[in-house]
């Protein structure tokens, strides 16, 4: 973009409507959009036809060489990968064993074993971020106190809130289904958002599809109107949609 917004430019392209684009008043409120982004820039676009186009389709063409590996090459070459996961206790965790270890016949002989510890990239939340941020939180440390305590008192509570694996979830009505959801601090909203509407996977959901997906898994006061505006501010959202 800097490289483009510096001076004037000759655009080549099939796309007729684009030229189009740039003389038509739009009525259509996506098609007004597209034409203020393109109308920060200086510069002519010149069409070519499809069958003329030779560059651009040879830009979006990966070439493809003959093949040259053989089949006996190409299968001892291959081996079973040296990662075993599993699936424990609903957490994301695996155990790693180095199959030079294993022996052959009925026994199988180990080596080397070690837990593989589940962690948070790419923006993903993992349980223990959510014991943390819940161990820190005092309104939710207030809410554990309460449900772990003894008598009747906080029966109202008990109704709306459980204790799983040493987190606080809030019932949805739907426990049976195992629907019920996480409970996180309010100013942690925003990594949620991110990693539900931002994220390249999420791909811009509506504020509605987006509400959903947030919970089905957590819960925070005021999630509602906190996703709806967050998607309604959304400034790729705004000139796409």
């Amino acid at each position: 973009r800097p490289y483009l917004e510096s001076g004037k430019f000759m655009l080549f392209t099939d796309n007729a409507a684009l030229r189009w684009l740039q003389q038509a008043r739009c009525t259509n409120s996506k098609l007004t959009r597209w034409a203020l982004q393109l109308g920060a820039f200086d510069f002519e676009i010149r069409h070519v036809p499809g069958v003329e186009n030779e560059a651009a389709d040879a830009l979006s063409r990966c070439p493809v060489g003959p093949n040259t590996v053989d089949e006996e090459s190409l299968e001892n070459n291959i081996h079973d990968p040296p990662v075993i996961w599993l699936e424990v206790s609903g957490e994301t965790s695996g155990v790693f064993c180095d199959p030079s270890g294993m022996s052959g016949g009925s026994g199988v002989g180990i080596t080397h074993c070690g837990a593989i510890q589940p962690k948070s990239d790419d923006g993903n939340v993992t349980l223990q971020d959510v014991r943390e941020w819940q161990q820190n939180d005092p309104n939710i440390r207030e809410i554990v106190a309460k449900l772990s305590g003894d008598g009747a008192m906080f029966g109202r509570l008990r109704m709306l809130y459980v204790i799983r694996d040493k987190v606080l979830h809030r019932d949805l009505q739907s426990i049976a289904n195992g629907e019920e959801g996480v409970v996180v601090p309010a100013e942690k909203a925003q990594i949620l958002l991110r990693r539900f509407h931002d994220h390249e996977a999420a791909n811009h959901p509506g504020w509605k599809e987006t509400y959903r997906s947030i919970k089905s898994r957590f819960f925070w006061a005021g999630m509602r109107e906190t996703v709806r505006n967050y998607v309604r501010a959304c400034h790729v959202c705004a000139c796409v949609k």
